[in-house]
């Protein structure tokens, strides 16, 4: 399989270049918007989102010595750069929002799972990438949705919310998951009806037909598998490698981790169907593989403390993997330096040419210059994440920063944690109340000065 053309661009953040125009950024920099990466004579890349739920490095084989055997995701990392600190929010809808607006929970009020009008949907008021891609002024990009929406309510438009959002089509499910994996509601265009049939295959073969009938244009595909997400079963034969599995409700609940890493094994099946794809193989295509949140409790590895795993702002809760490939990129490049699902939107713009919004605070940064020098300096001095407290999934409010040693996690309460992941990279030692050396005190005085342009503690 052939990864084609991605990092092209050579403009990194804070360029001089004439062409660039630059916002504030929270981190206290400036996000450089090359105009390069398209001009009215090229075309700029495709764009492919691939997002795994509940997916954290703990179970990737890029990161850990994973039980799923996964060899398209392998391949992957191997043509591509792999970021090893990478954060995500503790659930899933708030990263799709960030991913979607490269703005913070706190900027776009989606904290928590949403969940009807219980919790806030995405607003209609913000400005997506899909819609910034689908009006780009010289190659406007046809852009679809496939798989898991959970963005929407009935406040902000329901199930013509992704098309609302700049989707010229979506075929997938609005909420959160699926009780069956083998029958489920799939809503088309605003349309839902039952349908019988493996949902990550068919969440591939949607996408594949739409890209089938496209015509010679670029192309953003946003492609949210469900899988591995619960619950937990048996995938169909040929798409998974675990043996032994009888898919009986017993047998489930006792080998919960390797029906999961089944899952996630169908999942790379179906997505190296995807990969092989004439549009996606054949033309210009940027390609990101990213977690939406970290692993779940049930299926948590050993090495991490049970409960600090998917809804928690523990390593086992945001700390996911991300890789981004495509033709000249570095092969097999690592990149140390921390970042943050939110700077996806800024380095997708960053290769469409197109600027981001000047009329609201922009929280991603660019991670293009790590496209033609994986030894780049980093983008930022810290990440962030965030949750919001609700009742929904028995969270409660709180928020963390981490640099390239030290992490910080506050709750609403009032109390505090502060960790060495260098010297304890499982969060077992609390520091907070300690004396602490030089270095730990002006990560401590730089992460309360970071709260401040984020609107202070919550």
């Amino acid at each position: 399989m052939r990864i084609v053309a991605l990092i092209l661009l050579t403009c990194s953040i804070g360029c001089s270049d004439p062409n660039t125009s630059s916002i504030p950024a929270t981190d206290g920099g400036t996000l450089g918007l090359g105009t390069e990466g398209s001009t009215a004579a090229q075309r700029p890349p495709n764009i492919l989102f691939v997002i795994a739920d509940d997916f954290g490095v703990d179970v990737s084989p890029c990161y850990s010595d994973a039980v799923a055997h996964m060899p398209h995701l392998l391949a992957l990392c191997a043509d591509g750069l792999v970021f090893e600190t990478a954060w995500s929010n503790p659930i899933c809808s708030p990263t799709r929002a960030t991913l979607l607006t490269g703005r913070y929970s706190a900027r776009t009020t989606v904290g928590s799972q949403v969940e009807g009008n219980q919790t806030p949907g995405l607003p209609l008021d913000e400005v997506t990438l899909a819609q910034l891609l689908k009006n780009h002024p010289d190659h406007p990009y046809a852009t679809g949705a496939f798989g898991k929406w959970h963005l929407s309510n009935q406040d902000n438009g329901g199930a013509q919310h992704p098309q609302t959002a700049g989707f010229d089509h979506f075929s997938g499910l609005l909420q959160g998951g699926v009780q069956d994996y083998e029958r489920w509601q799939r809503t088309v265009d605003g349309e839902t009806e039952t349908v019988e049939g493996y949902t990550t295959t068919i969440t591939v073969d949607d996408a594949m037909a739409w890209l089938d009938k496209l015509e010679d244009q670029p192309w953003f595909v946003w492609l949210a598998f469900t899988a591995p997400h619960s619950p937990w079963h048996r995938p169909p034969e040929g798409l998974y490698y675990q043996e032994g599995l009888t898919g009986e409700a017993n047998h489930i609940q006792n080998n919960r981790d390797a029906y999961y890493a089944a899952a996630a094994e169908a999942l790379d099946m179906e997505m190296g169907r995807l990969l092989d794809h004439r549009r996606v193989k054949d033309e210009p295509t940027m390609i990101v593989f990213l977690g939406d949140n970290g692993t779940p409790n049930q299926v948590l590895p050993a090495s991490r403390p049970r409960g600090r795993g998917k809804s928690s702002l523990f390593e086992g809760g945001i700390h996911v993997p991300l890789v981004i490939a495509g033709a000249g990129l570095a092969t097999g490049a690592r990149i140390p330096h921390p970042v943050n699902a939110v700077d996806l939107f800024s380095t997708a713009l960053d290769w469409a040419g197109i600027p981001a919004p000047s009329d609201r605070s922009i929280d991603g940064l660019s991670l293009i210059r790590y496209g033609t020098d994986p030894l780049a300096p980093p983008t930022r001095s810290w990440i962030y994440s965030e949750l919001f407290g609700s009742n929904v999934v028995q969270s409660r409010t709180g928020q963390t920063l981490r640099d390239d040693r030290f992490k910080w996690i506050g709750y609403q309460d009032g109390s505090e944690m502060f960790f060495d992941l260098h010297d304890d990279p499982n969060e077992q030692l609390n520091l907070f109340d300690a004396v602490l050396s030089a270095d730990a005190q002006a990560s401590q005085a730089d992460f309360e000065q970071a709260l401040q342009s984020l609107g202070g503690r919550r």
